[in-house]
């Protein structure tokens, strides 16, 4: 899900489907997809037909546009959810929904950051992907509430320090507005020992 193409009026969501038969002979199945808003309001919705032969893979894509998008910014975090659906003469063969938020980024040398056309100052921490004393298991409400403590200490971004995070924090710092580093490892081309 990508938001190619914003202004006050419309957003552009451009949805990619990534479809592949896993059977013996050729199908031919629906890929359709809605956008929900945050109360659960279907604001944009597409459907394509695909025909697959036996092991092929396809993309289906949706450009789908939104009136009046919700901004997503680390102030006021709108969330929309995209839900794909393959389906066969009307049975569901698979689903998925995924959150995302509409905003635009752009980095320069003269503005730094800027997300929706504003200035952003990265006000950030380093943090582990362990939970303390509850350990390196990721537990959902453990993830949500050390990203309530940052925001409310008035931190905007953090750097996953040396492992990437769980998907249950980015899902946290999706809902309440703070942007990630997700870092897979700190050390690029040369070793901390030897």
């Amino acid at each position: 899900v990508t938001t190619p193409d914003i202004d006050a009026e419309r957003a552009v969501v451009e949805i990619a489907i990534t479809l592949a038969n896993s059977g013996i002979g050729t199908q031919s199945v629906t890929a359709s997809s809605q956008i929900r808003n945050a109360d659960g309001i279907v604001v944009a919705a597409g459907t394509s037909p695909v025909t697959l032969r036996a092991g092929a893979t396809a993309v289906a894509r949706h450009r789908l546009y939104v009136t009046e998008p919700s901004l997503w910014s680390v102030e006021e975090p709108a969330l929309y959810t995209a839900q794909v659906r393959v389906s066969n003469d009307g049975e569901t063969l698979d689903e998925r929904a995924t959150n995302f938020g509409i905003r635009s980024l752009k980095l320069d040398p003269i503005h730094g950051l800027r997300i929706n056309g504003q200035t952003v100052k990265l006000r950030g921490a380093c943090i582990h992907h362990d939970n303390g004393m509850l350990g390196a298991a990721t537990i959902g409400r453990a993830e949500e509430r050390r990203i309530e403590i940052l925001k409310a200490a008035g931190f905007n971004a953090i750097r996953s320090s040396h492992n990437p995070i769980s998907q249950a924090m980015l899902d946290a710092c999706d809902r309440l507005g703070m942007l990630v580093m997700d870092e897979t490892f700190d050390v690029w081309t040369e070793g901390k020992s030897s």
